[in-house]
């Protein structure tokens, strides 16, 4: 008789502590997008945010996508864009910039976290040189459509000149 209660008691206890051991991933196996999922949320590689469902599809760049106006302030004077500077995705965190500073040029640079605290704060790396020989150093952060940032342009004759930009979409 106590054998035969015995084991639907040791059935049901170990059902219980099964059941207190759940997957808190099981539901988002496979549905992280380019990230994993860790204690029941999605975790996002390198160079992707997640969107407003938490799944990873968003990539740092994607949010400087865009045709911008504006104007860089530099000692030499205020520059109008008088054609658009276009930024376009070329990787997670990756723009290629044309017309950027008012030069008739594509200057790559990269999009970089802000803080790990905050997945959607981004900041445009300005570490690129065009195909006249400009070199530019410095960085930019976007703003709903604005993107506000400072540059230092080395012209081929080692000239330098600081500048302040700012662009809206």
């Amino acid at each position: 008789m106590i054998k035969k209660l015995l084991f639907p008691a040791l059935v049901g206890a170990m059902t219980m502590f099964a059941s207190c051991e759940a997957d808190p991933c099981k539901d988002l196996d496979g549905k992280c997008g380019t990230g994993t999922c860790f204690e029941g949320a999605c975790v996002c590689d390198e160079g992707y945010e997640a969107d407003a469902a938490g799944i990873c599809n968003n990539t740092w760049a994607s949010k400087f996508v865009g045709s911008y106006t504006g104007k860089d302030v530099c000692p030499s004077g205020t520059f109008q864009l008088n054609s658009p500077a276009v930024f376009t995705e070329t990787a997670a965190d990756k723009v290629s910039i044309s017309n950027f500073a008012g030069f008739a040029s594509t200057v790559a640079f990269s999009v970089a976290r802000v803080n790990a605290t905050d997945e959607s704060a981004t900041k445009l790396v300005i570490d690129g040189t065009d195909l006249a020989g400009r070199k530019f150093v410095g960085d930019g952060v976007i703003n709903g459509n604005t993107i506000t940032g400072s540059y230092t342009v080395t012209f081929p004759d080692n000239t330098t000149e600081s500048c302040t930009f700012e662009y809206t979409k």
